[in-house]
């Protein structure tokens, strides 16, 4: 068994990204609210994170 993560799709779910820092949706909303994440995109009934912004995020790079 591979500890390397999975790939993410280009746009991200919050249960995509709880997924991937292993952790419950909940934790990914609250992280979102606190601007912890970069801002979810603005699709009607969901949110939804772009690839490359999680991306530079996860490269330590500022997304504000």
């Amino acid at each position: 068994m591979s500890n390397e993560k999975p790939p993410l799709p280009p746009v991200y779910t919050a249960a995509d990204l709880a997924a991937h820092f292993k952790v419950d949706p909940d934790t990914i909303s609250m992280w979102a609210k606190k601007g912890l994440l970069p801002k979810p995109l603005n699709l009607p009934g969901r949110r939804r994170w772009s690839g490359p912004a999680i991306e530079a995020f996860l490269r330590g790079e500022s997304f504000a």
